[in-house]
């Protein structure tokens, strides 16, 4: 048996239950949340909010250390007297600190100037030749390690006509100070007198020392010696005598 429902027309018709209308509000709010959920995740997909590293950064050289005073001193004095000049300043510093660091562990002057030639490669000259290097290192650096000075020859000229010498380097050693001894006999000359005559440099000396040799002498011979000051650099002597002569360049460091 069948039972028919007629709307009455003007009449409401049934109402939706209460429980369904809950159910309704809940599945719309959970497809909102899912939709908001899954807007999040597109966009933190592809704008992300830190730059993404692509890979691994070089790492930032670490500058050098600058050089002190005597450091830089030393620098100069090694380029301008032993033509460091293609060599960089923290090259050149390395070796006056290993030379500072072994006098002071007690080693000699000798074993640290082959320990330097050997650890730095240098050549031209051999061991013996770097000694003048060594002492420039003690004098700028670490002067206590000084032993007691010593004179070095640095030249000898003889003879008895005008010439002029090879060149001869004076070190900044003591300053650049140095000695130029010299003899001559001009007894043999007519008269039994001669002219003695030594420019340093034919008179045009480039250190600018006020104290360059000069001699002009006319006499009958003598020995004897003339100081030299600041005169670091290399050099030559002028001379003109028919007398003769021995010169001798000398520095004490």
């Amino acid at each position: 048996m069948s039972t028919d429902t007629t709307t009455t027309p003007g009449k409401p018709g049934p109402s939706w239950p209460r429980r369904h209308k809950v159910l309704t509000a809940i599945l719309l709010l959970a497809a909102l949340i899912v939709v908001i959920v899954a807007v999040s995740a597109a966009t933190a997909k592809h704008t992300p909010s830190h730059p993404v590293a692509t890979g691994t950064p070089s790492p930032t050289p670490r500058p050098s250390p600058a050089l002190n005073s005597a450091q830089l001193k030393f620098v100069s004095d090694m380029r301008s007297q032993f033509g460091f000049k293609g060599t960089s300043a923290q090259a050149i510093a390395a070796i006056a600190s290993q030379v500072c660091n072994e006098r002071l562990s007690g080693a000699s002057q000798a074993a640290t100037t082959k320990d330097v030639v050997s650890d730095n490669g240098l050549t031209g000259g051999g061991s013996a030749g770097y000694g003048p290097v060594i002492r420039l290192a003690e004098t700028d650096l670490c002067p206590a390690q000084l032993p007691p000075p010593q004179t070095y020859i640095i030249a000898t000229f003889s003879g008895s006509s005008d010439t002029n010498t090879p060149q001869f380097t004076i070190t900044a050693n003591d300053s650049g100070n140095w000695v130029m001894k010299y003899t001559y006999n001009c007894a043999g000359q007519i008269g039994g007198t001669g002219n003695f005559i030594v420019n340093e440099d034919g008179g045009n000396d480039p250190t600018g020392s006020s104290s360059a040799v000069s001699l002009n002498n006319l006499d009958a011979g003598q020995t004897s010696s003339t100081n030299v000051y600041d005169d670091a650099g290399t050099h030559y002597l002028q001379i003109e005598t028919e007398c003769p002569y021995t010169i001798t360049v000398e520095q004490t460091y």
